[in-house]
């Protein structure tokens, strides 16, 4: 090798030790100012690994802790809506979530008969035709009037169920639950009206709470499975999908008397116990002798979840009743959903399945007696 090729091979070598440098300068301040402005956070404990698998660091950024209201799911909204409105409730006082909205049903009836009779002249109807869309699905909780909805409906002539499924295998004696129905329809992508209530027009109770049948009695089925689901909590958008103008129904009750009912009713309440709701987690209420903190947490955030559903989606119509005030929320059922056997005597509204243990509330004031009727 001569000179000039020596001198050529270190100017060579000079230059590629120039940029190396170069890069690795500007790579080092680039990195410098990313770890000064981007930190991580790192929480390595046993809950983390539990709740999030491998732990990822993750950017610590000033956003607030709440999520804004377009990413809160609709249970976390009315979780968090109930748990604010009970404790801003007074001792003594009743959040809007346990009592009935009676002048937005009443306004709703007003609103429908307003309808019917600006109806043109020559469009078919019947007198006995219901002012509202089929089918009728109470999305009430059990022992707040289910069994009343459901006498009313049958005695005005409609087709539904309570609780059962309608349709009975001819080799099978047992009746089936309608909550284990909808739910394994639901799993398996099926049509939920269609295979478990086909053409029914009314259903008044779709829930079940028997945890791997505890509380069943023999003539249910007997399969051991967590018979443990509530629709109305779990399948509203499903529904709506299926039945976008079905029409749903709330009932109300002081909730101390919903849960005496509950406390003696074939133990239902600890049944509640041992099956896991959307807003209310297995195990509670922890204490079965007190349990109004959370049964009131419960209620109340489904009241508010059902309302947002039907102002999210206003292609239903929902009716709110006062279990008690039996002359208002009998006019209001028979005139939204007329009887169709006219020959049946009398109103088709009362209270059913009732027990002794749970005595109704005296009305303070008696009525008034029309002229020319005697008191008896």
């Amino acid at each position: 090798m001569d000179s000039n090729q020596t001198i050529q091979l270190l100017v060579l070598v000079l230059l590629v030790v120039v940029v190396v440098s170069v890069f690795t300068g500007r790579n080092s301040d680039f990195l410098s100012q990313g770890t000064a402005e981007i930190k991580f956070s790192k929480d390595t404990s046993n809950d983390a690994l539990e709740r999030n698998g491998p732990v990822r660091p993750t950017p610590i950024v000033s956003t607030p802790v709440m999520p804004s209201a377009a990413y809160i799911s609709r249970w976390e909204r009315a979780i968090l809506e109930a748990e604010a409105m009970l404790a801003n409730t007074s001792d003594g006082g009743v959040p809007s979530c346990l009592l009935p909205n009676t002048k937005g049903t009443a306004d709703m009836l007003d609103r429908l008969l307003r309808q019917r009779d600006q109806r043109p002249f020559g469009v078919n109807s019947s007198s006995t035709d219901p002012l509202l869309s089929l089918p009728v699905l109470n999305v009430g909780m059990p022992k707040t009037g289910s069994s009343t909805l459901a006498s009313f409906f049958k005695c005005s002539g409609f087709k539904g169920s309570h609780h059962y499924l309608s349709k009975v295998l001819a080799n099978d004696k047992r009746k089936e639950i309608q909550a284990p129905c909808m739910r394994d329809a639901a799993r398996l992508g099926l049509s939920i009206l269609k295979s478990c209530a086909e053409n029914e027009e009314y259903l008044m109770q779709m829930d079940a709470e028997y945890p791997f049948t505890e509380g069943m009695s023999d003539h249910i089925s007997s399969k051991f499975r967590d018979d443990c689901f509530f629709p109305q909590l779990e399948l509203l958008e499903a529904l709506h999908d299926e039945a976008p103008n079905a029409t749903y129904i709330l009932t109300f009750r002081p909730i101390t008397d919903w849960i005496k009912s509950m406390k003696s009713w074939n133990h239902m309440l600890s049944r509640f116990s041992k099956c896991n709701f959307p807003n209310m987690r297995m195990g509670l209420p922890e204490n079965l002798q007190k349990p109004e903190p959370d049964l009131k947490q419960f209620l109340c955030s489904h009241v508010l979840h059902v309302r947002h559903f039907v102002e999210e989606f206003p292609s239903h119509n929902l009716i709110e009743l006062d279990l008690y005030d039996q002359r208002t929320s009998g006019t209001v059922l028979s005139t939204l959903f007329p009887k169709r056997n006219r020959t049946t005597p009398g109103s088709c509204w009362g209270h059913a399945n009732a027990k002794a243990s749970v005595p109704q509330p005296k009305r303070q004031r008696s009525e008034p007696t029309r002229p020319g009727n005697k008191k008896k």
